[in-house]
């Protein structure tokens, strides 16, 4: 296990451990090993660096000269990178998955110096007690504004005398059977889970990070997890992400301090829920949307404006593509229209673009879906009112001029509010939210919204006489 003071060492930058058994392993077919002593450090700026001094294997003779290396501009194979394993010298062993690596051979001295970073460096080893309910604790090593509803208590001695101090600074709920309790700590946030039986999901990691980002609006990831699971403990090091601009995005709850009332984690609760239904290694596709327009936030409100733009499309289609279909009608008369131009005298290629162009009229329409969504109360027509305005405009960038500030701001605000209900109505979250699209910002109540069963009319969007 990893002791208090290598924990403050990793995120303080001044971890290092003598490993005196390394091997390196090319993962290509024919690849070769190297082995020998070596050391692995975490820097100051967070990265997880290696050296290996191997002994120097007698170069072929085609060998000696040969250059080159991949083609600009494409992928590295799976080949081109390694493994490592390493036994430091308290008998721990170390594993880092498709690394790359770097050698310098001193051939007067028959040897060569393997160096590089580790994406991340993962130590397993079995523990002995009677363990009821697992456990994972993870570190993020960057400062993070909690909407906090718990205090913790820190006791001193000053001159013999005890001192205790209260502080509002933590958060602790529950969710989906699992106990959370998250501490601030000096420029940094450590996350504590307690899950309901021994067996923690593999995912579950990254599920909580994903629902914290969405409920803070902020890009993050750990950098020190620990998982205790049934009779095994296992650590994994992650090199520490690099520090960004802070987003423009707002949190879909305006930050608090103190959030005693828990309305923040009510809503990680929702997305916890939601996201846990995937099994996959993988974020979740809402997540993705999220991560991206988060990071999109960091640059200019042009930016932001489009990446709202287009992440409402994803949402829609990833939990209302059924609403923004058209009706049968709609569809029936689209295919008569069809018929129609290819019974005619047009020519054969200007037929087959405009036949193409209408087809695409029986398939998704995010308006369609958007419009439907206001009929059901999800969200409301001024919100959807900003997107039709911002979609375009900011899918053609110079148009965004045609607006002063702060009719852009005012516009992405509302774009945010559509955004999130949007993810709200999909999460099945029933609470309070943040309406930015109102200056004032008042808090508001979202409703919960059975959109599932939602179907489609015959003809709703069909009319008869002039269009």
């Amino acid at each position: 296990m990893l002791t208090p003071q290598e924990k403050s060492g990793i995120k303080s930058g001044r971890w290092e451990i003598d490993c005196p058994e390394m091997e390196l392993r090319s993962r290509a077919s024919d690849g070769d090993s190297f082995r020998g002593p070596g050391l692995i450090r975490v820097t100051e700026s967070g990265d997880i660096t290696f050296k290996l001094f191997a002994k120097a294997k007698e170069p072929q003779k085609d060998e000696i000269f040969t250059f080159g290396g991949p083609v600009a501009g494409t992928v590295l194979p799976n080949d081109s990178y390694f493994d490592l394993v390493a036994r430091d010298s308290l008998g721990r062993v170390w594993n880092a998955s498709r690394l790359s690596a770097e050698s310098d051979t001193n051939w007067a001295m028959s040897t060569v110096v393997w160096a590089g970073e580790l994406p991340a460096l993962v130590h397993r080893e079995e523990i002995g007690g009677e363990v009821r309910r697992g456990t994972i604790t993870l570190e993020f090593f960057s400062a993070v504004e909690l909407p906090c509803n718990a205090t913790t208590e820190s006791e001193r001695s000053v001159a013999g005398a005890r001192e205790r101090s209260w502080a509002m600074n933590a958060a602790r709920f529950a969710s989906a059977g699992y106990d959370f309790a998250l501490d601030k700590t000096v420029g940094g946030l450590v996350v504590h889970v307690t899950a309901p039986s021994t067996d923690i999901p593999a995912t579950l990691e990254v599920r909580v990070t994903e629902a914290l980002q969405f409920v803070l609006a902020s890009s993050l990831w750990w950098s020190l997890a620990e998982r205790r699971d049934g009779g095994t403990y296992q650590v994994e090091i992650r090199r520490r992400p690099g520090g960004g601009v802070a987003t423009q995005l707002r949190r879909p709850v305006a930050h608090q301090d103190v959030d005693s009332e828990g309305k923040a984690w009510q809503l990680f609760d929702a997305y916890f829920r939601y996201v846990m239904r995937d099994t996959s290694s993988n974020w979740h596709r809402l997540s993705h949307l999220v991560h991206s327009t988060i990071e999109a936030g960091a640059g200019s409100l042009y930016a932001l404006a489009l990446a709202l733009a287009v992440s409402v499309e994803g949402v829609l289609r990833l939990r209302f593509a059924h609403a923004c279909l058209p009706s049968p009608k709609f569809h029936d008369e689209v295919s008569k229209a069809q018929e129609l131009i290819q019974t005619s005298a047009i020519l054969p290629r200007v037929r087959t673009r405009i036949n193409g162009s209408i087809g695409a009229m029986k398939g998704f329409r995010a308006q369609t879906g958007l419009e439907r969504l206001v009929e059901m109360g999800a969200i409301t027509a001024a919100e959807v009112a900003a997107w039709k305005e911002l979609r375009h405009k900011a899918a053609h960038a110079d148009q965004l001029d045609s607006l002063d500030i702060q009719t852009l701001l005012d516009l992405c605000l509302r774009l945010t509010v559509l955004f999130y209900r949007l993810v709200f109505t999909a999460i099945d979250y029933e609470g309070s939210y943040t309406d930015y699209g109102h200056r004032g910002w008042t808090e508001r109540k979202h409703g919960r919204v059975d959109v599932d069963a939602y179907v489609i009319p015959e003809c709703d969007d069909v009319r008869d006489g002039p269009a």
